[in-house]
């Protein structure tokens, strides 16, 4: 059995995390199925799960890879394929299983797996690699192992942000294009070649194995690049004062954002919060700043949506959000400063995508990665008709209608148009 190079090291792996990254036609598949095909014939008492997270494309994916490097091992003499219910299993008793994913409750029946290979990886929610690691438990002979095998289709994906970003441990990641994988006819690499020269992305991703990043056509911030606005110079300062943005929805969380001015021009994001039920409440989310922040003593200015002002049913006769956040966090001493009323979207988008695009006026944005709801937010969040914000809704995994997109990216544009003001009129002046 003949193995690309680039992915020997999977066969001599001793990691429980196996993270096969890379563009189209690299043979990561290939060689995933190789691996295994080796172990169900070398090893005793060797049970796997193959997972794709559409169970209409598994006869397609892991299905037919398995199958094919059995062939080409020259070991059909040694395995059963049966597909209603799809198995794969070899005359020592050894087994493959196999599983669409499109309720993750699925895998909680699953049990006495050795290892599982999740095939196209970035289908598959961060929930769903949580639940499949839980399965990987009991004795067992040989060390469990998770192969995760992807194209790096964007650049805000949960494998990149978990395994790329982070010293994740345990875990041996393997990078690869087509001009690694020496089964590759030329042919094919012509036709890679001729697509990438007009689609910089397909260049990116499927040429180049490289995160891609996300069209930024119909968006509000269309001028939002996660490559220059998100950085680690973006980290809070214990001796500078601290601001606090906040928009009041419940739904999906309540937000706050933590901001730091790096210098006069300069707006950093230090950090996020976004409590879900049931403590998306402005009580909660302000214990949870004191909780994180507890020893900063330079200084808090608090700022929002001027809507927080407002009695409702929320609160006790004479509050508001704004009253509740002062007592909160009355021993940071806290300044409120608000807007009058919400700063048009119109006119705060445009300033804010002329800031995100040529630094207006010098002025500079940087979001810290530990923001994931705020970096999704300038990622995700559309423009409507007029150049509004699209808050149209959808239903939730509970039920209820909530608009998934904008919360943070509001409590950004009252930051920005609060601390930057008189830049801002000078932008609405022309």
């Amino acid at each position: 059995m003949y193995v690309n190079p680039v992915f020997r090291p999977l066969f001599k792996s001793t990691c429980r995390y196996n993270v096969l990254k890379g563009g189209a036609g690299a043979g990561k598949s290939r060689a995933i199925a190789q691996y295994i095909v080796w172990r169900l014939n070398d090893r005793a008492d060797f049970k796997v799960l193959a997972m794709h997270k559409i169970a209409e494309k598994i006869k397609e994916t892991v299905f037919a890879e398995l199958n094919t490097a059995i062939k080409e091992a020259g070991l059909s003499d040694l395995f059963k394929a049966t597909t209603s219910p799809y198995s794969i299993t070899h005359r020592n008793g050894n087994k493959v299983i196999f599983m669409g994913l499109d309720d993750p409750d699925k895998l909680k029946s699953i049990s006495g797996i050795n290892l599982i290979w999740m095939e196209e990886a970035d289908m598959f929610e961060e929930g769903d690699f949580n639940q499949a690691d839980t399965r990987l438990r009991g004795k067992c002979a040989y060390k469990h192992q998770l192969i995760l095998s992807f194209n790096p289709t964007s650049e805000l994906s949960w494998l990149k942000s978990t395994f790329f970003d982070q010293d994740y441990g345990d875990t041996l990641i393997l990078e690869s294009t087509f001009r690694d994988n020496e089964f590759l006819d030329a042919e094919y690499k012509a036709a890679l070649e001729r697509k990438g020269r007009s689609d910089m992305n397909f260049l990116r991703v499927y040429m180049n194995g490289e995160w891609g990043r996300v069209s930024t056509e119909g968006m509000f911030y269309k001028n939002f690049d996660s490559f220059r606005n998100v950085g680690d110079q973006a980290t809070y300062d214990p001796d500078k004062p601290i601001w606090l943005s906040f928009d009041f929805n419940v739904q999906p969380y309540c937000a706050c954002t933590i901001w730091q001015l790096g210098d006069e021009k300069t707006l950093l994001l230090v950090d996020e919060i976004a409590l879900k039920s049931p403590r998306n409440t402005t009580k909660y989310v302000c214990q949870e700043f004191a909780r994180r922040y507890a020893a900063h003593r330079a200084g808090v200015f608090v700022t929002g949506d001027p809507n927080g002002r407002k009695e409702d049913t929320r609160s006790e006769r004479g509050y508001n959000d704004y009253t509740i956040i002062y007592n909160e966090l009355e021993s940071f001493r806290p300044s409120v400063r608000q807007h009058t009323k919400a700063p048009n979207i119109v006119p705060r988008g445009t300033f804010i995508n002329d800031i995100l695009a040529n630094n207006y006026e010098g002025l500079q944005l940087f979001v810290n990665r530990k923001c994931p709801e705020t970096i999704k937010d300038l990622t995700y969040q559309k423009e409507a008709a007029g150049g509004l914000k699209d808050k149209s809704k959808a239903k939730n995994k509970d039920g209820i209608s909530v608009e998934k997109y904008g919360h943070m990216s509001d409590t950004l544009d009252y930051l920005v148009t609060m601390v930057w003001a008189a830049h801002y009129e000078d932008h609405q002046r022309g």
